[in-house]
């Protein structure tokens, strides 16, 4: 296993060009976890119930959404584990490596806080490790040069290529909503179709900032609601708490100001 020592003596900008080197085979990527993250992870299947390993995972995901390989055309991978089978730190490897190589804003959603916080936590522990750190916030450069730009409890900026992208957690029962009238995009036959939330239900797919998402459940509910009038006329209504994606980020609706720029599909 290489140590800290031994990354230390390749010159940064070599270690720079080698971390930000796409992996194009699993070979590759089981050598930059070892380097980059100190880990050397499983390879091989050992139970007679299961048909993967941690490190096929990682590959699986990293090889489709990095190395746009996928031939089978898939949207979607559900993974069935046990507890303390290091799934997730898995995923918090796959995302960190996607949003590194692939520029991708990434958003790890747990059934509760504090499981996404589990995964923020291993990303946070691999980038200010002294392997990644020197790499991703270079002191020598600019803040706004740099990679790492912002390093919070919950979410992380960074630079990818002059590229803003995002790493953050969230639940997935989000206490938030919009309004039964506001408009959304549903996914029908095979084509996008303009419909009203009142009238989504579950099982129904919606367009969302992260692509065509199946809607598991719906829940109705009294609350104080905000409504906002975008510059093309066209309006959002919403909780207080309802997140709207923007260019720097999620942002509750009632923290959205004039120098906000929302994504809009």
């Amino acid at each position: 296993m290489v140590t800290v020592n031994d990354l230390k003596k390749i010159p940064l900008e070599k270690r720079k060009k080698l971390f930000f080197k796409k992996c194009k085979s699993k070979e590759e990527l089981s050598k930059f976890i070892q380097v980059f993250m100190g880990m050397h992870l499983p390879d091989q299947t050992v139970s007679r119930f299961a048909d993967t390993n941690p490190l096929n995972i990682i590959w699986e995901v990293y090889d489709i959404t990095v190395n746009k390989h996928n031939p089978e055309g898939i949207e979607e991978l559900l993974y069935v584990a046990g507890r303390g089978s290091g799934k997730t730190l898995g995923m918090a490897i796959a995302e960190l490596l996607i949003m590194l190589h692939d520029g991708r804003d990434i958003c790890h959603v747990g059934a509760v806080i504090a499981q996404a916080k589990r995964c923020y936590e291993y990303q946070t522990n691999f980038m200010l490790s002294q392997r990644i750190r020197p790499i991703i916030d270079d002191k020598k450069l600019l803040q706004e040069d740099r990679v790492l730009q912002k390093l919070n409890m919950e979410k992380s900026s960074f630079n990818i290529e002059g590229r803003p992208v995002t790493l953050e957690v969230l639940p997935c029962t989000l206490k938030a909503c919009l309004v039964r009238t506001m408009p959304i995009n549903q996914y029908i036959n095979n084509n996008w179709k303009r419909n009203i939330i009142g009238q989504i239900k579950a099982g129904d797919r919606i367009e969302s900032p992260q692509g065509n998402i199946r809607v598991i459940g719906i829940k109705n509910k009294k609350a104080e609601c905000l409504r906002v009038e975008l510059e093309d006329g066209s309006l959002i209504e919403g909780t207080l708490d309802h997140k709207i994606w923007t260019t720097d980020g999620w942002i509750e609706l009632q923290y959205l100001t004039e120098k906000h720029n929302i994504v809009k599909n």
